[in-house]
């Protein structure tokens, strides 16, 4: 309490707000994650899906450690709880009143988050924060309803259901160093649950490893072998964060390019390591590379 006391917060608020104005930190999460709909659509589902299934999948959540059959499972329990998260009632406001409304990333990522905007700008913020914070409440409503449908009582389900990530938490230096190097704070909280989860049970951990690194072969020999081109026109980097999907369509730019399209399903963070991991053995051995 001394030390509380003895603090000069205002001084820490301005300080911490300077470094991400100059950093440019603050314009790159309120961009990329903070008011982004595709993002909280396209990239935030498929990583808390993935993230899900690394951490809690299994016997600790209920979730099928078969990856269809797990979808199937988390897609019934995400219509159950869809229209209460879309309204904020029934299962939500108990989900919140137990604990479950702790960070988001969204929220985490908000240059308003200690700011009150009124007008057409605070109505703008509102609806674009809205989006991301509902799609990350999805998921874990739907994690603690699992939860309870296996005998779970509500409290220890939510609780349980919270400890998959909270954005929140963190070593000080590392939230420090978050200020004006973004992300870095929810990379390690990610990386920590996927740790903690090989912890507690290596088998089915090793399960998992090796059921992405089928997926992963699988992935880059039907690259290799129907679309080597395009495969070969992808960044290293693109490859590392989403599962890619070449095509065999393409097109020519204004200055007489090929380019090729792709899709990507987003990647969570142990995913990106295991992945990237055998993709470099498979690139050494047949072709004599590592990606850059």
């Amino acid at each position: 309490a001394i030390e509380w006391v003895r603090s000069n917060p205002l001084m820490d608020s301005m300080l911490a707000q300077g470094v991400r104005t100059l950093s440019g930190s603050l314009i790159v999460k309120a961009g990329a994650t903070g008011y982004n709909p595709a993002w909280a659509v396209l990239t935030n589902i498929p990583m808390d899906i993935g993230y899900l299934w690394m951490t809690q999948a299994g016997r600790a959540s209920g979730y099928s450690l078969f990856p269809p059959k797990f979808i199937a499972q988390l897609g019934t329990d995400y219509a159950q709880v869809f229209k209460d998260t879309i309204l904020k009632k029934g299962r939500y406001e108990q989900a919140m009143a137990e604990g479950l409304g702790m960070e988001t990333l969204t929220r985490e990522s908000s240059p308003f988050k200690y700011t009150q905007v009124s007008g057409i700008l605070g109505k703008i913020v509102d609806y674009l924060g809205w989006i991301g914070n509902t799609t990350e409440q999805l998921t874990r409503l739907a994690h603690r309803e699992r939860l309870i449908k296996k005998g779970y009582d509500p409290i220890t389900a939510t609780q349980i259901a919270r400890e998959r990530i909270d954005y929140s938490v963190g070593v000080d230096y590392a939230k420090a160093v978050d200020v004006g190097a973004p992300y870095l704070n929810s990379a390690i909280q990610a990386t920590r649950g996927v740790l903690r989860a090989s912890k507690r049970n290596p088998k089915e951990f090793t399960y998992k490893v090796g059921y992405i690194a089928a997926i992963t072969a699988g992935l880059w020999f039907a690259n290799r072998t129907v679309n080597p081109e395009n495969y070969d026109a992808i960044d290293d980097k693109r490859k590392v964060h989403y599962w890619v999907i070449t095509t065999p369509l393409s097109y020519r730019d204004k200055d007489g390019n090929i380019r090729h399209f792709s899709f990507g399903i987003r990647k969570d963070h142990g995913q990106q390591v295991i992945s990237t991991l055998f993709e470099a053995m498979l690139e050494r051995i047949f072709n004599k590379r590592l990606p850059s």
